[in-house]
Parts: structure tokens; C-alpha cells; sequence
């Protein structure tokens, strides 16, 4: 039997599963759970929907062992990050998932579609670029706050090539004014997707960033705890220079002290 509670949502990288879920959540308007499956210790994606959705609970894999001894008592959705392979995943009471897959619009058959169930069609993505091919750069920036103009510039160069071919970063970063934004960006032009001769292209998208404040209070006392990290997909990344860069934009223990200073003070 079908489970309506457990949802796997699985497509190459930059297709919109995070955005399709954070629909959902917002269509049923309530309490649900989430976990992206391959993310590890980089909840980028659980910290930017819990910001959104305040009533969601996050899962680590841990407890996705209690999937075979449990009842699911509210709707689990379960991201699958583009390294896991839907194919090889086993899982307690998967048998009775609901099977997402989120594919760029045109797209022909692809994995994703035998493996579904249901099919959506989302953003351009990545759907046929070997993964082996790919760079993923991971880094945690908890207890870092960053400089709004610093970031803004390592962001731009970042996206425009400055440190290899970028096709999918993502952040959420603590800046000086004590808010903390979510970065989006994908690069649809750097790969063109295999299209189906009787579906139209679709149109060109110029890559861009999405950015969005996340509804959390503004951190006003020292360095924060909580969540804060970035992710890069691309082909030949040069990983040191976007650490060293990256770092250059944090700013030290003196400066948070005088910006939240001044902060307190504007507010009070």
C-alpha cells in the first residue's frame, strides 16, 4: 500500500526540487518534515525551508531508520541530492513511497522519468551532463559574518567565471546588518538539455541569481550559531581561491562587535 505521508523528490541539479517542495508546503498548510538525502552537514536547503515554513520539522538521515519501525504522523518530504542514485536507494517503507521526479520542461526520457511515478516539469537543469564530470565544493560559515559589499563581489565574480565554470551555487550567509540571505543561482545556458523532437524548446534563461532574507531575527550579539554554509556545482573550480576569497569577505571579531554596536543602537 501507498504511503500518502512519504514523498521522494529526485532530478538533476538546478531542476527546482526544493522550489516544488516549498509549494507544496505552502498548498497544504501544514506541518510536514523534511530531509535532503546527500546533503550531509550542509542543510542548505532544510535551513532556507525552515525559515520559510516555521512549522517544519527537519530530519537528519539518522532518522530515517525509524521509516520501517514508525507511523509517519505528518508528510515526510524527502529530497534525493543529484549524487544519490534513485535506482540503488533502500530505504525502510520505500516500497510504498510516492515518487517525485522534477525534470527540466522538454526534456526526453531520462532516468528520472523510469524511475517516477510523476513527473514534473520544472527549471532548465542539468539532466545530461555526466555528474562525474562535476566539482562540488562544500563550505560550512557558521559563526562567520560577512561583508555585504565583499559578498557581493565575490558573487558576481563567482557566477561570471572568474573561478572555473559555475552551473549551480547556492548559500546562506550572515551578513553585518545581523540578517541572513539565501543565494540562488543557475547557470541554464551552461548546459543545454537533450529536448524531445516534438516538444518545443524552451527559451533561453540568462543566468541569474535569486536572493531572498530569510525570516529569522537579526542576529545583534556576537559571532551566530546558527546555520550558515555554501555550495558550488561546476566544472574545473578553482577551490582554493573561492575559499581564500570567500574568507577575505568575513569579517573579524572587532568589526561584528562595532556593527552590532551600532545596530542596537539605530534600533533602540
Amino acid at each position: 500500500m501507498r504511503s500518502p505521508l512519504l514523498t521522494l523528490v529526485a532530478g538533476p541539479p538546478g531542476s527546482g526540487k526544493t522550489t516544488w517542495i516549498a509549494q507544496q508546503l505552502k498548498a497544504a498548510g501544514k506541518s510536514a518534515a523534511y530531509l535532503n538525502l546527500g546533503a550531509g552537514t550542509m542543510p542548505l536547503d532544510g535551513t532556507y525551508l525552515a525559515a520559510e515554513f516555521p512549522g517544519l520539522s527537519l530530519w537528519d538521515e539518522a532518522d530515517l531508520i525509524s521509516l520501517g519501525s514508525a507511523e509517519l504522523t505528518q508528510p515526510l518530504y524527502l529530497e534525493l541530492a543529484f549524487q544519490v542514485d534513485p535506482f540503488a536507494l533502500s530505504l525502510p517503507g520505500m516500497s510504498a513511497a510516492r515518487r517525485v521526479a522534477v525534470v527540466p520542461l522538454g526534456a526526453m526520457q531520462t532516468e528520472w522519468h523510469d524511475w517516477a511515478e510523476e513527473v514534473v516539469a520544472g527549471a532548465a537543469g542539468l539532466p545530461m551532463v555526466e555528474t562525474q564530470s562535476f566539482d562540488l565544493w562544500r563550505s560550512p560559515l557558521t559563526g562567520q559574518v560577512l561583508d555585504p559589499a565583499s559578498l557581493d563581489t565575490f558573487w558576481f565574480e563567482l557566477t561570471h567565471g572568474a573561478y572555473g565554470a559555475i552551473l549551480r551555487a547556492k548559500g546562506i550567509f550572515d551578513v553585518a546588518d545581523g540578517r541572513a540571505f539565501h543565494f540562488s543561482f543557475v547557470n541554464h545556458a551552461a548546459v543545454t538539455p537533450a529536448i524531445s523532437p516534438d516538444s518545443p524548446s524552451p527559451p533561453a534563461e540568462p543566468p541569474k541569481t535569486d536572493y531572498t532574507e530569510l525570516n529569522l531575527p537579526r542576529w545583534l550579539e556576537g559571532r551566530p550559531t546558527r546555520f550558515s554554509g555554501i555550495e558550488v556545482l561546476g566544472i574545473g573550480l578553482d577551490q582554493s581561491a573561492i575559499a581564500q576569497t570567500l574568507k577575505d569577505c568575513c569579517l573579524d571579531d572587532r568589526a561584528i562587535a562595532y556593527y552590532q554596536q551600532q545596530l542596537r543602537a539605530s534600533l533602540d
